[in-house]
This record gives structure tokens, C-alpha cells and sequence, in this order.
């Protein structure tokens, strides 16, 4: 089975070198670089030259490639490193992930990435992380996945929050309307939605404001990936 390595990078390329030696890679594995969008710095620059002409020279079999991933918007990065697991795992490929080194966000993006395809794709199993390499460290950090799972939303509670990713933000009353519930069991569910971070709820002028979170705009858009 061919593998995929997902890595997220600076400008260091010791670690990326090392990973290709310890894994012992093959013809038509992939790395792929995940690399912050825009103008990258003249240090990241060469360092990307440099893994080109490494791979190209002693692993010609092997495919190279970067992967921009918007910083700015760290639900827009989850999902597009979401998407790049999920290519990867439909066509075939065991997915190894790396976060040595890189800047911070790019590592909390891909790491967040990789528990939720874990968790949701049918060949999650085949996801794994390597060692992560800490500096200052003399030895490799094991990581593991954490027992992680979105959480479970009843027909109602999907109903509602679904509404919300069209609309944003509601009045309960409108909402009882638009899905045609009792007011009560509206201001319940919004309430349990609230208490799970994918809504939040406001009061103006004694009516009951819900607003969809950036969680709960997360939670439909892998919903609409996975169901």
C-alpha cells in the first residue's frame, strides 16, 4: 500500500529528510508540505528548493508536493487539510502525519484534521501520526489520538442547527415557525446546542437570540462530508 506523509513545514528540512529514511519510502509514495498560503520567506523558499532536488535525485520515484493552507481562517484550514486526508485515503493511500517544526497553527490544523478523518472516514484506521520531534529534546515525542467524538445531535437538534448554517442567526420564535415546532421545544434545543459551543444564545428585548458558533459551522460542513 503506498503512503502519503503529511507534514507540516517551516524551513527546517533535517526532519523531512529523516522521515524519508526512517520510513524506509517507496516508489509512488507522496510527501506533501503544508505550507501557510501567500509569499513565503526566503528561508522556506530554499528550503522547499532544496527537498526538490533531494527527493528528485535520490527518490525519483517519489511524488513532491506543497499544499497552501489559509492560517488566517482555522476552520477554513481544518477543512481543506481534511479534504487533502480524504483524497488520499479514497485512493488508496496509507496517511502518515507529521507536525515537527512549522509554524504552530499549521501543526493545531493538521493534527485537528487528522482526529477527524480518523473518527469519520471508513479507512480511518489506516491514519497514524509518526514520532514528533520536539527541539532541545534528545529523543522523539510518541503521539497518540486522544478518544475524541463529535457529538451525537438528535433529528431536532440537527433541524435546528442546519437552519442556522443558512440563516446565522434567528429568533426562536422564527425558528419555531420556519420548522414548524413548538416554541418550547425550540428554546430546549437551543439551550442543548449552546451548552455543546454550536450556538451561542443571546436575549434582546425578552426574545431569544441563537447565532451559529464557528464549531457548529464546522460540525455541518463535515457532516455534509461524511453523511
Amino acid at each position: 500500500m503506498p503512503k502519503c506523509f503529511l507534514i507540516t513545514f517551516g524551513w527546517n528540512t533535517q526532519f523531512v529528510i529523516q522521515l524519508a529514511i526512517q520510513q524506509a519510502i517507496a516508489k509512488n509514495d507522496v510527501f506533501v508540505l503544508i505550507i501557510p498560503s501567500g509569499q513565503q520567506d526566503p528561508k522556506t523558499v530554499r528550503a522547499i528548493k532544496t527537498l526538490e532536488n533531494y527527493f528528485y535525485q535520490n527518490y525519483p520515484g517519489v511524488q513532491f508536493k506543497t499544499h497552501s493552507v489559509e492560517i488566517r481562517f482555522f476552520r477554513d484550514g481544518i477543512l481543506s487539510v481534511l479534504d487533502k486526508i480524504n483524497f488520499y485515503l479514497d485512493n488508496g493511500y496509507e496517511v502518515y502525519v507529521n507536525v515537527s517544526g512549522g509554524m504552530r497553527i499549521l501543526c493545531l490544523v493538521t493534527y485537528t484534521a487528522a482526529i477527524i478523518a480518523r473518527y469519520f472516514h471508513e479507512k480511518g484506521e489506516l491514519i497514524k501520526f509518526t514520532p514528533l520531534v520536539i527541539e532541545g529534546l534528545p529523543e522523539d515525542v510518541t503521539l497518540f489520538f486522544p478518544p475524541i467524538t463529535p457529538p451525537e445531535l438528535s433529528e431536532t437538534e440537527k433541524k435546528v442547527l442546519l437552519l442556522l448554517y443558512k440563516k446565522k442567526s434567528l429568533v426562536a420564535s422564527e425558528i419555531a415557525a420556519e420548522l414548524r415546532m413548538s416554541n418550547a421545544t425550540v428554546l430546549r434545543t437551543i439551550n442543548k446546542l449552546n451548552d455543546l459551543l454550536l450556538v451561542s444564545k443571546s436575549r434582546e428585548n425578552k426574545k431569544i437570540i441563537a447565532s451559529i458558533t464557528n464549531a457548529g459551522i464546522l460540525h455541518v460542513e463535515i457532516m455534509e462530508r461524511y453523511s
